[in-house]
């Protein structure tokens, strides 16, 4: 994917990686540029951070849902193993999780002292991981909202997060080079 800049013109471009082939290009706003960008696992869809607002455009054509809404600058984002979930978190100290079909907010989540640099949701969608810019990673139950854990093993912001297929471990990086597992189960 790529956001090419004109004069007045912008292009989101798609290409199919075997062949270099362009699967579409289409024009977009130019203003604001996006700044987190996320597949689907199946590839079919993915997700664009454009201003305040998430698109879900399809991987094949470039159509677009709806926008999700309540997003802010830098946000993180992570789809489920099937990609019916997704969340975001961002400056505003946030998590959100939203049912991708419908464009429906499922939760939000706050705890964060400092704004959001990484975000993970497991596999089956139960749990959602944060990590911030003060090296704090806080673990949700999706549905509930529950805070299930939170730790600190930096003092430097966490780079990413992702779970383990199963969804059992999640993996930790910060910016200082520290790279961590977590039983999560």
């Amino acid at each position: 994917v790529l956001q090419e800049s004109g004069a007045d013109t912008a292009f989101l471009r798609v290409w199919q990686a075997a062949d270099s082939r362009t699967l579409f290009s289409r024009p977009i706003q130019p203003d604001p540029a996006f700044d987190a960008i996320r597949f689907s696992p199946n590839g079919e869809q993915f997700a664009i951070r454009m201003g305040s607002n998430i698109q879900i455009r399809s991987a094949t054509d470039g159509q677009r849902q709806e926008p999700l809404s309540g997003a802010s600058a830098g946000d993180s984002l992570s789809f489920n193993g099937d990609g019916a979930l997704l969340a975001a978190g961002g400056a505003n100290r946030k998590v959100l999780v939203w049912q991708v079909e419908k464009g429906e907010l499922v939760n939000s989540y706050e705890g964060h002292a400092a704004g959001i640099s990484a975000v993970a949701i497991s596999p089956n969608g139960s749990l959602v991981a944060s990590g911030d810019n003060d090296g704090n990673v806080h673990l949700w139950a999706t549905v509930t909202g529950e805070q299930l854990a939170t730790f600190s093993e930096s003092e430097t912001y966490v780079l990413f997060a992702a779970f383990s297929r199963p969804g059992d471990q999640l993996v930790v990086a910060w910016n200082d080079g520290q790279v961590l597992f977590f039983d999560v189960e």
